[in-house]
């Protein structure tokens, strides 16, 4: 599980929270994921069926005799298509 937290001087507040199966990334092309968008909501929150904001990584998993890959920076604009990952 991810969790966004907004930092404050009393307490940490939860933006929102995202679920990541390693084995759903681990079953991708190369075992990883790239500069995707995982959706994060607050379960807490009295409109919790909205998304409360996106946060994008880069992840890879590797088992026993698997090599590691390499995982690009992406600098510069976005692409026009995005790349999200539904939570399970």
């Amino acid at each position: 599980m991810i969790r966004m937290l907004n930092q404050g001087w009393i307490k940490n507040e939860l933006v929102g929270m995202a679920q990541l199966d390693l084995s759903s990334v681990y079953f991708q092309e190369n075992h990883k994921i790239e500069h995707t968008w995982l959706g994060l909501d607050n379960p807490d929150a009295e409109d919790f069926e909205n998304m409360k904001g996106l946060l994008k990584i880069s992840a890879s998993v590797t088992g026993p005799n698997d090599n590691a890959v390499k995982l690009e920076s992406q600098m510069g604009a976005e692409p026009a298509e995005m790349k999200m990952f539904m939570s399970p």
